[in-house]
């Protein structure tokens, strides 16, 4: 079961948590339910690393702070190269649009085996 963990300072609607976990898990062959999608909050100075510790609900976050991005973290276990390719290309780019940021602010990472997409695609 993929965890999608987000890192951000902006608000995340959930409907956009859910439509990230859908698209993740149809681009990986999932049921429905099988990916979550775990929202950190994050703000500025150290208040804000603290905070990061504790997960929210996906709606609670503060103020957002202009030119902040998000960051999506995969942990699963690794599947097919292209299915986990085009699942991170995906969560990019909706996220990158659910919080109308600059596709560049948006970065999705799936460390193990290393496959990595900002909103506007897969990074080679």
């Amino acid at each position: 079961m993929p965890f999608l963990q987000l890192v951000t300072a902006h608000p995340v609607p959930v409907q956009l948590a859910e439509s990230l976990a859908g698209a993740f898990g149809r681009a990986l062959g999932l049921p429905a339910g099988a990916v979550i999608v775990q929202r950190i909050a994050s703000g500025p100075g150290p208040a804000g690393i603290a905070e990061a510790a504790a997960p929210l609900p996906v709606e609670a976050a503060p103020e957002p702070v202009v030119d902040a991005g998000a960051v999506i973290v995969v942990r699963g276990r690794a599947r097919e190269a292209a299915a986990m390719r085009e699942a991170v290309a995906k969560a990019g780019a909706l996220l990158a649009e659910g919080l109308g940021l600059d596709p560049d602010l948006v970065l999705v990472s799936w460390p193990d085996p290393g496959v990595v997409a900002t909103g506007r695609g897969v990074l080679p």
